[in-house]
């Protein structure tokens, strides 16, 4: 069996609802809510939790806010992700910005002293002028993707999981290696395991690097400080993978059929296969009758969400991690609790922690399960375990509202305008989707324009990073002529295209 020192945690970019992104390091939880804000409960040695507190005595069982007053002034939150003893936090436009330990630099700020609030990201070698669009947190190393599809990476590097190509921990990002496998490919989904890497890139195909107990899935257990690709010669042939997560020692992606595949360590049955037998190429994991349509890992077990909006859970249990009543590892998928506080709940996000697992259902709320040892479950209780879901407080105020808005569409969606003929202002309304899984990737930058039907740009109505969500847009024709023109949305890979008529 496998271990390292204590964790690390998954990845992250899996689809939020309400919430713009739920995330856990080892032991602590963190999320941002609709309005920017980010809350984090847990452990708080090395100032984790971002509200300008350390050291023993300050870990919190219920959220508590991030501090606001230096570099996140006026900063709206998208995105978080989390990794042993820190937090990562992705704004609105396009920077970082991280809190915690830093013994390898993994809060890529140009030294390697830890904070208990957030800093800035170096932005003056390769992330000048980039703009980052996703974030995600390894054990000790970090990694961001920009909007043009490059990736970034600070940290340690001790078994090359920065992908640069050389083993020395930077506490400055640096940037992927491209001349190999990832050589004219645009990545779109990141994801971090304890100490390796995974990018999906617009194809639906994998890459990964770093260590290799069988995780980077290429057939050997050679670790590699360069992208390798993902073997498609078995269960992936012919496949579209759509979303990826890493654990510590295992990997998980999902294709666009809503089928799951997993590789690397299963001593505890996070493969989720019928056994307990390592695998260095990917194997199925097979939900009886549930498409699928997000992932999540853990250190040694493996979350399923289905578009049903029930959760699927398989791999180790000794926390009650698996959230399904007992404390038994099951290397088959195991339906999570639905008789107690999930009763009648529709889950829209999963993630995971080392030993913990955090849920978002429709109504806004988030439930956690599992290691409580140092609060990470947020529900204000003694710190006790459960193995299964329990309703995140914060203080005495009941049950943390991430957001109560209209439901988010799961899918793309640009609507016919409105009153169309139009004379001279009209209305166009879209939609983000909450998934990343359909088309491109949550929130990214997102265009709407207006076209002549010679094909030339007469307007610009949106040109800006947005999450998922609802939209409204009202064009104002005053100065066009009467006459058709076109309106298309871009945002990631999907495009639309619809007419409207101006009669004036």
């Amino acid at each position: 069996m496998k271990k390292f020192y204590y964790l690390f945690i998954s990845l992250l970019l899996i689809p939020f609802n309400f919430a713009q992104s739920i995330g856990a390091g080892g032991f602590h939880t963190i999320i941002t809510k609709a309005d920017g804000t980010v809350y984090t409960w847990g452990s708080n040695y090395y100032g984790q939790l971002g509200n300008g507190t350390s050291g023993s005595g300050t870990n919190s069982n219920v959220p508590v806010a991030v501090d606001t007053s230096g570099v996140l002034s006026g900063k709206t939150i998208t995105a978080v992700a989390a990794g042993i003893y820190r937090s990562i936090a992705l704004a609105s436009d396009g920077t970082v910005y991280t809190w915690g330990w830093n013994n390898s630099g993994q809060l890529g700020n140009g030294n390697n002293t830890a904070s208990n609030v957030p800093i800035a990201v170096d932005i003056s070698g390769v992330l000048s002028g980039k703009t980052i669009k996703a974030v995600a947190s390894g054990e000790y190393h970090s990694i961001a993707l920009a909007s043009d599809g490059t990736v970034y990476t600070w940290g340690s590097n001790y078994y090359g999981q920065l992908g640069n190509g050389n083993n020395e921990d930077s506490n400055v990002p640096v940037a992927v290696d491209i001349s190999g496998v990832l050589s004219g490919k645009t990545i779109k989904a990141i994801a971090a395991g304890g100490y390796h890497t995974i990018a999906l890139d617009s194809d639906g195909t994998v890459y990964s690097w770093g260590i290799n107990y069988g995780q980077l899935g290429n057939g050997n257990n050679i670790d590699s400080n360069v992208p390798v690709a993902v073997d498609t010669s078995g269960v992936l042939s012919g496949k579209t993978i759509t979303a990826v997560a890493a654990g510590y020692f295992h990997s998980i992606a999902l294709d666009s059929d809503g089928i799951v595949y997993t590789w690397g360590d299963n001593d505890y049955g996070q493969l989720g296969n019928g056994n307990n037998t390592d695998s260095n190429v990917p194997v199925a994991t097979i939900i009886s009758g549930k498409k699928i349509k997000a992932i999540a890992a853990g250190g040694y077990h493996s979350i399923a969400l289905a578009s049903d909006g029930t959760v699927y859970t398989l791999g180790s249990n000794y926390s009650g991690q698996l959230g399904n009543g007992n404390n038994i590892d099951s290397n088959v998928p195991v339906a999570v609790d639905t008789s107690g506080v999930l009763s009648g709940k529709t889950i829209t996000a999963v993630t995971a922690g080392y030993y913990h697992s955090i849920i978002l259902v429709s109504d806004g709320t988030v439930y956690t399960w599992g290691r409580n040892s140092e609060g990470e479950l947020g529900n204000n209780e003694n710190n006790e375990n459960s193995n299964v879901p329990v309703a995140v407080y914060q203080d005495d105020m009941g049950p943390l509202p991430v957001e109560a808005a209209p439901t988010v569409s799961t899918e793309f969606i640009l609507s016919q305008n409105y009153p169309n003929p139009f004379n001279p202002v009209t209305t166009i309304k879209y939609s983000i989707p909450a998934s990343p899984l359909l088309e491109g990737v949550r929130g990214g930058l997102v265009t709407l324009k207006i076209f002549n039907l010679l094909g030339q740009e007469v307007a610009t109505l949106v040109n800006q990073q947005q999450t998922a969500g609802n939209y409204e847009v009202k064009f104002d024709a005053s100065n066009l002529a009467s006459g058709v023109y076109l309106y298309k949305l871009q945002a990631g890979d999907f495009s639309s295209v619809r007419k409207l008529i101006l009669m004036k």
